[in-house]
């Protein structure tokens, strides 16, 4: 079984590869990638949940364990940037008419994102 921290690493490859022909899945690979991120370091601040390996915090209340892991800057950073991605994959798998959806341009700056909350939660 991969480790939070290689599930995220291999979204953010994901992303990079589909960013120009696929943005709409690259937007979503990114959040996850930043999530499984987040994940990882709370699992290795507080060790591994009791229910099993792939029990994560919810994606509502992760930006704000993120920021109390951290702490100080680097918490509010990292909490910020995983709100504006799960925002984005939202608005991207959810909020877009047929036929209209992200471009190449935003995938790839919440790839950009994405590896700065890799990059903040130690990944």
């Amino acid at each position: 079984m991969q480790s939070w921290k290689n599930v995220s690493w291999d979204c953010l490859q994901a992303v990079q590869m589909l960013r120009d022909k696929h943005p709409r899945s690259s937007i979503s690979r990114a959040y996850y990638a930043a999530f499984s991120a987040g994940v990882w370091l709370y699992w290795r601040q507080q060790g591994k949940p009791k229910a099993g390996y792939r029990e994560t915090p919810s994606h509502k209340a992760l930006p704000g364990i993120i920021a109390r892991e951290l702490n100080g800057r680097a918490g509010k950073d990292a909490s910020r940037e995983l709100r504006y991605l799960y925002d984005a994959r939202l608005d991207a798998d959810y909020r877009t008419s047929p036929g209209i959806g992200p471009d190449s341009r935003q995938a790839g700056r919440v790839l950009q994102k994405a590896a700065a909350v890799m990059r903040l939660c130690g990944v």
